[in-house]
C-alpha cells in the first residue's frame, strides 16, 4: 500500500485554501461593491465559504436598515383622533432655515395655526404631544462650534421625532446625567429624568419617567400598537381613530408608533423604584429582571397620539430582489413592523411580485394548524399553480414554529415564492432559519444590519452583515460584510458562480492528476510481478505534486471564468446551474475517474511498448529507469494540457503559470541529469532526449488525452447544451445579449 501513496489528494488542501484565499481578495477587490460614502468594499471574514455563495436556496433578510436606508423622515401624525400632516416638504426650499431638518418632511398649515391658537381644543394636546417626542428619548444633544446643537442618537426613529418636535418648537438642549433642558416655545425649562425603561426587540417599547415643574411623576411610552394597546386603560377615546390614522400609515408603508402617559402616585412610584433599583444592581439576570420590572409600571397608560415616519427603501433593492427570485431562490423577509406596512414594502420591492398575496392570521393553535394545512394543500392541489407570497404575522409564527406543524409550515413556505413575517422577534428570526437549513437541509443565506439580526445571520450558513447606522455588531458577526443590499447580486450570482465553479472543477481535477499517478503504479505492479518496485523516481514524485503540476491548478482555482459577468448579471437563471451542482453530481466524478484510469493506461503502456520496440544507435536496450522518466514525462504533460482544456478564462498569470511548470520540469531534469543526488536518474533525461521516438510517442499520448475531451465538449454542447452554453454561443454572433426563453 505504500507504493500507492500517491492516490491520497495531499495537494488538495493546499491548493484549495490557497485558492479560497485568492477568491477572497479577489471579491475584497471587487470595485462594483465599492461604496463611496462609507469608503468601504466587501469584506471577506472567512474564506471557507466562498463556493456556499453559489448554493444559497433561501435568503433571510431584515427590513430596516438592510432593505431601506433606515434614514428616517417624519411624514404624519394622529393626535387626539385628529391627522396632521401629508404634504411632503421640499427641504430644498428651507435649506438655510435653522430649524429645518433633512428628517422632517412634514408641512401642514393646519398644525402650525392650532399651536399658535389657545383657544383650538387641540391646542394643550398637540403641545403635550411636542414634549412627549423631546422627552421620551436617549438622545444625547451636542454644541457644535457655531453654537448650532447636534444630537447623537442611537436609533434613526429618534432622531426623526425628535428633529420634528424641535422643528415645532420644542428643542432638547441639554442632557446632564438624570437632568434634560428644553427649550419649549421660547422657554427654557428643566426636567428631571427619574428612570428609563429600554427599548428592545422583546419588548418593543420604552418609556421614561420624569418629574415635571408641577413636581408631578409622569411616565411616557412609546411602543408598537400591538404591545401598547394591550397597557391601555379602559374607554380611550381616541384610540378607535388612532388606529384607523396606523392602519392608513401602514398601507403607505411607514413606520409606525404609539405614544401614551398615565400620572403616577408617589408612594406606588417609591415602592417601584427601590425594586428597579434592585433589578438594576443585580449581578445575574440583569436584563430579564429590568424588564420584569418595567412591565408592572407600564400599564393603565393614556393615548396622546401617533407618529408615522418614512424609510426609503435603497437603491437597486426592487431589481436584486427581482433577480433573486428569478434565480429560484426563495427569498424571506423578516420584519417588526405591522402588516400592512409590510406587505407594501413587499410590492415595493418586488418581494411579492406578480405573485397571489396568502395572509394567514390566527389566535390559536389549531386554527394555525388548520389554516397552514389547508392552504398547503390547495397549492399542491392547483394543475397550473401561480407564485404565491406567504404572509402571517409574529403571534401565528408562534404556533407554526411549534414542533406539531413545524413540518406543515415549511412545506407551505416551500411552495411560495416568497415569505413575509410581520411582528417578529430576533429569537422567531433565528428560529426560523434554523428550522429551514435543519428541516431542507439546504444552503441558507441571512442578511441583516443590527444587533437583533446577529442571531439570525450567525444561525445561517452564510451570514452577511450590513455596515449600516445601527452599528457594526452584525458586520462583525457576519461571514460577509457589505455596504448595500444590492451588492449581494453581484455576491452571489457573480463570484457565487464563479468560486463553485473553480472549486469543483478543481476539486475534480487533482482528484483525477492523483489517481493518475496512483494507476500508473497499479499497472506498474502487473508489470514488475508485483514486487516493490516503483514506477517512478521519489524525487520526481515529489517534484510532480509541488512544482510540475501545481501552479496552473492553483490559478484555477482562483482565476478562472467560466461565463462572462455581463450575462450572469443579465440572466439570473444561470445561477441555477451552480444550485443544481452541474459539474459535481456523482455522475460526473465517475466521468473522471474514469478517464483519469484510461489515461494512466495510455500513459505507461504506450511509452512501455514504444522503448521495447527501440534500438539505440550502440544496440543498448532500454534501462528500467529510463522507461520510468518517459512515463513521468507523459503523466506531467497529459495533467497540464487536460487543465489547460477545462480552462475558459486565460489571462497573463496562467500563461505563465504553464510556462513556470514547464521551466521548472526541465531544470529539475536537467539537474538530476547531472547531479549524483538522484543515482539512478543521473544521465537518464539526456539519454531519453537522444531517443527520437520519445518524441513521436510524447505528441501520440497528448492528443489522445485532448481527443476525449474534445469529444466530450462537443457532444454535451451540441445535444445537451445547458443554459450557459447556449448564452454565450449567442454572445458570440450578437452584440447585445438577448435573454432565452424556458423550454
Amino acid at each position: 500500500m505504500i507504493l500507492f501513496f500517491s492516490i491520497v489528494p495531499l495537494s488538495l488542501y493546499v491548493t484549495i485554501e490557497f485558492g479560497r484565499i485568492g477568491q477572497s481578495n479577489f471579491i475584497s477587490w471587487d470595485h462594483q461593491m465599492y461604496h463611496p460614502e462609507t469608503n468601504s468594499f466587501c469584506k471577506v471574514k472567512t474564506s471557507s465559504l466562498n463556493e456556499e455563495l453559489g448554493l444559497i436556496e433561501h435568503i433571510f433578510s431584515d427590513k430596516t436598515g438592510t432593505l431601506t436606508e433606515n434614514q428616517m423622515t417624519f411624514r404624519f401624525c394622529s393626535v387626539a383622533g385628529a391627522q396632521y400632516g401629508g404634504d411632503v416638504y421640499d427641504s430644498l426650499h428651507n435649506r438655510n432655515s435653522e430649524r429645518q431638518s433633512l428628517s422632517v418632511h412634514f408641512n401642514d398649515a393646519e398644525f402650525k395655526q392650532v399651536l399658535e391658537d389657545p383657544g383650538h381644543p387641540h391646542f394643550s394636546f398637540l403641545r403635550h404631544f411636542l414634549f412627549i417626542l423631546a422627552t421620551c428619548q436617549t438622545i444625547v444633544p451636542k454644541t457644535r462650534e457655531d453654537g448650532r446643537i447636534e444630537y447623537m442618537a442611537s436609533s434613526p426613529d429618534e432622531l426623526a421625532l425628535v428633529e420634528f418636535a424641535r422643528h415645532m418648537g420644542v428643542a432638547l438642549l441639554e442632557r446632564v446625567n438624570n437632568r434634560i433642558t428644553l427649550d419649549v416655545f421660547g422657554e427654557r425649562q428643566d426636567f428631571e429624568i427619574l428612570n428609563t425603561n429600554a427599548f428592545s426587540s422583546t419588548r418593543r417599547r420604552m418609556s421614561v419617567i420624569l418629574r415635571n415643574t408641577n413636581g408631578e411623576i409622569k411616565i411616557f411610552m412609546k411602543g408598537a400598537d400591538s404591545v401598547m394597546s394591550e397597557r391601555m386603560a379602559p374607554n380611550q377615546p381616541f384610540w378607535d381613530l388612532t388606529l384607523k390614522h396606523l392602519d392608513m400609515y401602514s398601507v403607505e408603508g411607514l413606520r409606525t408608533l404609539v405614544f401614551a402617559e398615565a400620572t403616577l402616585d408617589p408612594e406606588v412610584y417609591q415602592e417601584w423604584d427601590q425594586r428597579y433599583r434592585d433589578a438594576a444592581s443585580a449581578v445575574e439576570d440583569r436584563e430579564e429582571a429590568l424588564e420584569a420590572v418595567a412591565e408592572d409600571i407600564e400599564k393603565q397608560m393614556n393615548i396622546i397620539g401617533a407618529t408615522a415616519v418614512e424609510d426609503r427603501l435603497q437603491d437597486g433593492v426592487p431589481d436584486t430582489i427581482q433577480a433573486i427570485r428569478a434565480a429560484g431562490i426563495r427569498f424571506w423577509m423578516l420584519t417588526g413592523d405591522r402588516q400592512e406596512t409590510a406587505i407594501n414594502i413587499g410590492h415595493s420591492a418586488n418581494i411579492v411580485g406578480a405573485s397571489k398575496v396568502i395572509t394567514l392570521n390566527s389566535t390559536s393553535m389549531k386554527d394555525a394548524c388548520t389554516k397552514i394545512r389547508q392552504t398547503a394543500a390547495d397549492i399542491t392541489s392547483e394543475k397550473h399553480p401561480a407564485g404565491y407570497v406567504l404572509v402571517m404575522n409574529g403571534v401565528t409564527l408562534i404556533f407554526a414554529l411549534h414542533e406539531s406543524i413545524l413540518d406543515s409550515f415549511i412545506e407551505l413556505a416551500s411552495l411560495c415564492s416568497s415569505v413575509i413575517i410581520c411582528r417578529a422577534t430576533p429569537l422567531q428570526k433565528c428560529l426560523c432559519v434554523k428550522s429551514i437549513k435543519e428541516r431542507l437541509h439546504v444552503v441558507t443565506l441571512a442578511i441583516g444590519d443590527g444587533a437583533n439580526d446577529v442571531s439570525m445571520i450567525q444561525a445561517a450558513n452564510v451570514g452577511i452583515g450590513i455596515r449600516g447606522k445601527e452599528g457594526v455588531q452584525a458586520a462583525l458577526s457576519s461571514d460577509y460584510a457589505i455596504s448595500q443590499f444590492r451588492f449581494l447580486h453581484r455576491l452571489l450570482f457573480v463570484h457565487g458562480h464563479w468560486c463553485f465553479h473553480r472549486m469543483s472543477e478543481a476539486v475534480l481535477y487533482i482528484l483525477s492528476k492523483h489517481f493518475n499517478s496512483a494507476w500508473i503504479q497499479v499497472f506498474c505492479a502487473f508489470v514488475t510481478g508485483f514486487s516493490t518496485q516503483t514506477a517512478y523516481d521519489a524525487t520526481l514524485m515529489v517534484g510532480f505534486t509541488l512544482f510540475f503540476s501545481f501552479s496552473p491548478a492553483l490559478l484555477y482555482a482562483m482565476t478562472d471564468k467560466d461565463v462572462p459577468e455581463q450575462l450572469l448579471l443579465k440572466d439570473p437563471q444561470l445561477y441555477r446551474e451552480t444550485q443544481a451542482k452541474l459539474n459535481f453530481r456523482p455522475k460526473y466524478w465517475m466521468g473522471w475517474i474514469l478517464y483519469s484510469v484510461c489515461m494512466s493506461a495510455i500513459e505507461f503502456y504506450v511509452p512501455v511498448m514504444a522503448l521495447k520496440v527501440s534500438v539505440y544507435h550502440n544496440a543498448q536496450d532500454t534501462g528500467l529507469w529510463l522507461q520510468n522518466l518517459f512515463v513521468m514525462t507523459c503523466l506531467v504533460f497529459v495533467v497540464n494540457i487536460q487543465i489547460a482544456m477545462i480552462q475558459r478564462e486565460w489571462t497573463y498569470l496562467n500563461y505563465r503559470a504553464f510556462g513556470l511548470t514547464f521551466f521548472l520540469w526541465l531544470l529539475f531534469n536537467f539537474g538530476i541529469n547531472f547531479a549524483k543526488f538522484s543515482p539512478d536518474l543521473f544521465g537518464v533525461f539526456a539519454q531519453m532526449l537522444r531517443t527520437p521516438i520519445f518524441y513521436l510517442v510524447l505528441l501520440l499520448v497528448i492528443v489522445i488525452a485532448i481527443l476525449p475531451l474534445l469529444l466530450y465538449k462537443y457532444i454535451q454542447r451540441t445535444y445537451y447544451p445547458r443554459r450557459s452554453d447556449i448564452l454565450l454561443e449567442q454572445s458570440k454572433y450578437l452584440h447585445e445579449y438577448s435573454p432565452i426563453e424556458d423550454s
